[in-house]
């Protein structure tokens, strides 16, 4: 964005930068979230640390990767893992938690993985990929099992 030649144009910078500089959300993170040793403070609450065996991230959104960053500073070592979804091209690195990068998902559609006798399996199981809603064009009335 120009901003256009003015004597304000200097104040206009200013709030411009400090605008965005409030919005963004890993200072905001950072700002929300303390630690204390052992107490970890998020806004008004605060939590004793030695009461959980594990601390977790979960997030999704075009922000919870630079988030996430913002938590894994905050806790350290403390932190144990943590996954977050974030819209393609906002992926960032991480330390301990996993940030995916995906697409919305399609709204009333459904995917399974199943395995050959077209039962569900368990996560990091292979199978065969299922998927019905209102836009699958093949299949048995649009429910399980589609035929390929």
């Amino acid at each position: 964005m120009q901003i256009p030649r003015s004597p304000i144009r200097p104040l206009l910078k200013k709030l411009i930068g400090r605008g965005l500089a409030a919005v963004d959300a890993h200072a905001a993170v950072a700002r929300a979230i303390s630690r204390q040793g052992e107490e970890l403070v998020i806004g008004r609450r605060r939590y004793d640390l030695r009461r959980y065996e594990r601390v977790v991230v979960v997030g999704a959104g075009k922000a919870t990767a630079s988030m996430a960053r913002a938590v894994e500073r905050k806790l350290g070592p403390r932190l144990q893992s943590g996954f977050v979804v974030v819209k393609y091209g906002h992926g960032l690195r991480t330390k301990r938690i996993v940030v995916a990068e995906a697409g919305h998902p399609i709204p009333d559609h459904e995917v399974r993985i199943v395995d050959n006798a077209g039962r569900e399996v368990g996560e990091r199981q292979e199978g065969r990929v299922e998927f019905r809603g209102p836009s699958a064009t093949s299949g048995k009335n649009r429910s399980w099992p589609l035929e390929p």
